[in-house]
Parts: C-alpha cells; sequence; structure tokens
C-alpha cells in the first residue's frame, strides 16, 4: 500500500492509535526512559556506492527493481515541478558508531553523555564546505535552493523534472502498478560527479512512489466529545469515566490508573520541565484543544506550533489526527511544560525530511510520531537511507523518536482498496535502529480502573484495524532482541518490530475535543 498515514480511518480509529503512539512518548518522560539508547549499530551502512560507465558515480539505489515490475505508461512531462531533499552523509561513521555503543551501555565512561547539536555537527555532521558544494551544484543546473539547516543534514531543492533529470542523469517515467496504483520514479539509479557523490547520501523526491492516503476502515462506535464552543470559559460536559466492558471510551486518568502513573503523579511526576515534540502533516483547531484541556488538563502547557516549509497551518482534513496527539500528551501529562507541534504539508516527502530537519536541530528531547510509510517503498525511494541519518544523530543528542507500527497487522504494505500486497511487511520509521516502534494491544481493566489484562489489539475480522509488527527486511537484529524471550523460530536475523506496545485498540479509545470524533 502507498505510503500513507494510518490514522486517518474514521474519527474512532484516529483515537485509538493516538493512543498507541503517545502513551509511551509520556513513559519516557516521566519516567526517564531512553528506549532507543539500547539500539546497537548492527553495520555502518548497507548503502553502497558505484561508479558508472561515463565516470560519474550512481547513488544507491533499488527503484529499477521496483519499477520493473510496473508498467510504463510514458515519460513524465519536462516541465512538470519536482521537490527534491539531497541528504549529506554523515562523518567519522566508525567513530560514530563506537560512540553511540558507549553512551547506551551501563557502566561506560561516556554513558549517558549525549551530544549537544553545535558538538555533534563538529565531529560527525556533514561539513559546511559539503554543504556549499552541493548547493553549488544544485543550482549550476537549475535547480532553486529552498532550503537549508544549520546541522548541514538536507539542502532542498525544487526544479523541473527536466532539471533534475539533467542534475542526477536519469530519466523520469510515469508507472502503473499492477494494482492499478500511479506513480512517477527515476528508470535508472541517480549519479552524480565523483567529487560530489561521497557527500551525498540520498536524494528524496526523484519519485512520488511513497504516497499519503486513507485507509478504508470501519469508523466504529463514536466516542465521546466535547461540545464545541467558541468560549471556552463556558459550562461544558466533560466525559466521565466509561465502562470497564468493551467497547467503551476510557479517559485519561482511567489510562493513567491501568498504567501506575498515579504513583509517579503522587511525587510530582505530571511532566514539569519537559518539552515533547509531536510530528504532524496538518494543522489543528485551538479551541479543540482548550476545550479538552479544561477537562482533562494542560490548561498551562505552553503549545508551540513550527510550521515547516512555509506551511500555513490550517486545520484540515486531518486535524483531529492533530488534535488527538496533542490531547494524549495534556492529558497524560498535564502539568508539560512545552509542546511543540512541528506541520507539514502532506503533499510533500520533502516537507516530512524537513520537519525530521527542524527536530534534530532543535533538539527536542522526546519527539512522537504516527504516520508510516510500508517499509519497501520507503526503501526504494531512498527515505529509509535519509530518516537513518536523522536518527542517528538523534540517538547520539539524547532525543527520543517513537514512532507507530501501523495498523494493518503483520502486513504492512497491504492495500485495502486493491487487496494487493498481502506478505508479511512492516512499516518505517518504526523499524528503524534508532526509534522506539509502539503497536497496540486491547487493555482490560477492573471496576477500579486497575491494570485487568491485555492482549494483541486484532480486530482485523471485523475490518477494525490491527497492531503493525513483523521483522524488518532491512535492518539487522540489533544484540539486545538477540536474548531468550525475544528469539524465536520466526526469526531471521533482522530486527522485530514493535518494541514496546500499549492500548490500541478502537473498542477501548478515548475521549477528545473536537465534535463527532
Amino acid at each position: 500500500m502507498p505510503c500513507r498515514e494510518r490514522m486517518q480511518v474514521g474519527k474512532r480509529r484516529f483515537i485509538c492509535m493516538k493512543l498507541r503512539s503517545i502513551y509511551p512518548m509520556i513513559l519516557v518522560p516521566l519516567l526517564g526512559l531512553i528506549i532507543i539508547g539500547t539500539v546497537l549499530w548492527a553495520y555502518l551502512s548497507p548503502f553502497t556506492h558505484a561508479t558508472s560507465q561515463d565516470g560519474r558515480v550512481l547513488l544507491p539505489s533499488s527503484m529499477e527493481k521496483y519499477t520493473s515490475k510496473s508498467h510504463v505508461l510514458a515519460k513524465a512531462a519536462s516541465g512538470q515541478q519536482v521537490s527534491l531533499a539531497v541528504g549529506l552523509s554523515l562523518r567519522n561513521q566508525a567513530e560514530l558508531a563506537a560512540y553511540l555503543q558507549q553512551i547506551t551501555t551501563p557502566h561506560s565512561p561516556l554513558y549517558h553523555h549525549y551530544l549537544n547539536a553545535e558538538t555533534f555537527a563538529a565531529l560527525y555532521g556533514p561539513l559546511p564546505s559539503s554543504e556549499a558544494a552541493v548547493i553549488s551544484y544544485l543550482r549550476s543546473q537549475g535547480l532553486k535552493i529552498t532550503a537549508t539547516y544549520p546541522n548541514h543534514l538536507v539542502v532542498d531543492a525544487q526544479g523541473t523534472v527536466a532539471q533534475a533529470e539533467q542534475a542526477f542523469q536519469t530519466q523520469i517515467n510515469n508507472y502503473q502498478e499492477a494494482d492499478g496504483k500511479r506513480f512517477f520514479a527515476n528508470a535508472s539509479a541517480p549519479s552524480l560527479p565523483s567529487t560530489l557523490a561521497p557527500l551525498v547520501a540520498s536524494v528524496v523526491g526523484l519519485d512520488n512512489l511513497v504516497q499519503y492516503g486513507r485507509v478504508p476502515l470501519s469508523h466504529g462506535q463514536a466516542k465521546p466529545s466535547l461540545a464545541p464552543s467558541k468560549n471556552v470559559s463556558a459550562d461544558i460536559t466533560c466525559p466521565q469515566p466509561g465502562p470497564t466492558t468493551l467497547p467503551t471510551s476510557y479517559t485519561p486518568s482511567q489510562i493513567a490508573t491501568a498504567y501506575d502513573f498515579n504513583k509517579l503523579y503522587a511525587n510530582g511526576n505530571l511532566g514539569e520541565g519537559q518539552t515533547v515534540g509531536l510530528l504532524e502533516l496538518d494543522g489543528f483547531s485551538p479551541n479543540d484543544i482548550a476545550l479538552y484541556a479544561s477537562c482533562f488538563g494542560g490548561k498551562n502547557t505552553a503549545i508551540q506550533t513550527i510550521p515547516i516549509d512555509g506551511y500555513n497551518g490550517a486545520a484540515g482534513a486531518n486535524a483531529a489526527e492533530v488534535e488527538l496527539d496533542m490531547e494524549m500528551v495534556l492529558g497524560l501529562a498535564p502539568r508539560l511544560a512545552s509542546l511543540r507541534v512541528y506541520e507539514a504539508s502532506i503533499s510533500s516527502l520533502a516537507a516530512y525530511n524537513d520537519a525530521w530537519a527542524r527536530i534534530i536541530n532543535d533538539g527536542t528531547p522526546v519527539v512522537s510520531t504516527s504516520w508510516v510509510f510500508c517499509e519497501e517503498e520507503a526503501g526504494v525511494s531512498n527515505e529509509i537511507q535519509q530518516e537513518n541519518i536523522f536518527f542517528q544523530t538523534a540517538a547520539a543528542q539524547g532525543q527520543t523518536i517513537l514512532a507507530a507500527s501501523g495498523d494493518l497487522g503483520a502486513t504492512g504494505c497491504y492495500n485495502p482498496q486493491t487487496g494487493a500486497n498481502t506478505n508479511p511487511a512492516v512499516d518505517d520509521p518504526a523499524s528503524q535502529p534508532y526509534v522506539t516502534g509502539v503497536g497496540g494491544t486491547t487493555l482490560h481493566i477492573n471496576a477500579d480502573n486497575t491494570y485487568q489484562s491485555e492482549q494483541v489489539w486484532n480486530d482485523r475480522a471485523i475490518n477494525d484495524g490491527a497492531s503493525g509488527g513483523g521483522v524488518s527486511q532491512v535492518w539487522a537484529m540489533p544484540k539486545w532482541q538477540q536474548g531468550p524471550g525475544v528469539a524465536n523460530a520466526y526469526s531471521t536475523g533482522f530486527r522485530e518490530v514493535p518494541d514496546v506496545s500499549i492500548n490500541a485498540d478502537p473498542e477501548t479509545g478515548g475521549s477528545n475535543g473536537g465534535p463527532g470524533q
């Protein structure tokens, strides 16, 4: 299935996925757990360069293997606009791998000795001169530079198909897959001059294979919502704790009791002094958030919206997705100091990468995303390579990145519209080695809201989703997954997903501030 935001499957599903992706994010700042810090570098890079016959150097690409299975419709229009994100290579990667292992190994003298953004850039980041060389070349090919970052990780450019073809010496065609999906893509591996290629890790934007879309699962039972009001100080009726029999709607206090947050709260750990970030692909309604906060907490949290690439931040079709992310954070960490919402356009993969570049540069300590990609498609489009650079950097800087593992069970690339792609597959970025993949469960609680039991969320039989999970086809299994209780008959030597799981079933969703969601 194309890249898509798994949350867009109806209002009830918006809620359940948020419970999966946000609760662990709150656990981290409250408990001080840095799960991704335990991930060990399995190998320096599975992506290598090769020299083409004309002396230019071919960049890593497996697009040809993918397009060979698709039908060529026509050459892409020369004047068609493309947005590119050119990712620069990190330096001293062997030293970086050793450093990442030391800062995550107890009793190491460097354990938890993280770097700030400036120090990381000086030791391992791309050099300013490398960035300048990339910029100079892109401009010489007629491309317009649209953004750069202080960490020099990404150079954004925009231009026509013809300019991109000239710059990277590849032809861009329109294709159609057997299931009817249409996309444009480079017909061969892109290349760069031999002096420039070692500086570049990835080029994203030569194709639109990775696309966002809706997953047409059932809307399910509506969850309680607050009545909208222009005056949030007016009287409103706050949802009461839901029944403990399913289907139900849990309030934040019920979730907190079930997962034993109350002991943390009693010790004054309600999010004070903490900052959480969310990567989102839409805006939100401040009124909805204010309504929710008036019932469940977070009224004094400083909410900062950070537009990416000039995005206007207006609440659009996916606003409920953003709001539910925010609400779960505010409900479970009611005294959170700061909530940063990074807002990028859903129509641009380059903007998605720019959001990560900004997050990494800002050093936001805990970040969650529930937007997912089919791992195979993300790998073909070079997105996996670019993300991995971001997440290595984040790990070295002590940032925790959490990602939802998807909601299509073991078939993360499945296309519900056509029934195609039923092979076992996982989703990116949850499968990334420096990301905590977060799966979903069905949570059962007792009459006093204490924890009773959980099982894996699996409602595929009623077309209501299931926790994503399985084995990566890209990333090697880290050492901490090789011990008893993890390695089993289904292990293949590759990374297993998810790492942790928490309540996510639509039958145990939650209340929200938007009308009828």
